[in-house]
């Protein structure tokens, strides 16, 4: 970071009281690997005092993922939202369907857009979800910038309010990570 952002303070591990700032962890990589990093930074981080090292490096080969199987997301039945978009879409769904004579043919026809409905339903979810997270990830960074720079009573409250809801937010998404193992055990 500090090659990368001469000028930029910035610290990877603090203490409250009394407010002690270090920068204590570091990534070292090869000189042959430098002209490859495209970004670095520090980012503060929840449930630990040290804050985390981004480190992005460029020309790295995604691997092609084919489609892979899909599991209905069951807790999409206990959101509203999505029960009554369910609802409302069944009947036009039964309706278009009736063209088709054979019964397991109107059957696939029918689980086609419940998957359809599911898979574009979650999507939006995850969406939101991640932005919202981006959002609380972003005011967690400015405040702790803040927080560095003037390290008052109310700066650090504001630090640990929204480290608070960040911490919130992660437990929700184990919860539903273990859930969804737990259902695919089962």
């Amino acid at each position: 970071m500090e090659s990368k952002n001469p000028e930029t303070k910035s610290y990877t591990w603090s203490q409250k009281s009394p407010a002690i700032f270090y920068r204590l962890d570091y990534w070292l990589i090869s000189n042959n690997l430098c002209d490859y990093v495209q970004s670095t930074d520090i980012t503060p981080a929840v449930k630990t005092d040290h804050a985390a090292i981004d480190l992005c490096i460029s020309d790295i080969v995604d691997e092609v993922k084919g489609p892979g199987m899909w599991k209905l997301n069951v807790s999409l039945l206990d959101d509203e939202d999505s029960v009554k978009d369910l609802e409302q879409n069944l009947p036009k769904w039964n309706q278009e369907g009736e063209e088709l004579l054979d019964k397991r043919g109107f059957w696939d026809w029918i689980k086609y857009n419940i998957r359809m409905h599911a898979i574009r339903f979650s999507n939006e979810k995850a969406k939101q979800r991640n932005e919202n997270k981006k959002l609380l990830q972003n005011d967690y960074e400015k405040a702790t910038r803040i927080y560095e720079n003037d390290p008052s009573d109310i700066n650090r409250a504001r630090v640990e309010e929204i480290k608070g809801k960040l911490e919130m937010m992660y437990n929700k998404k184990n919860r539903r990570n273990y859930h969804m193992r737990q259902s695919s055990v089962a």
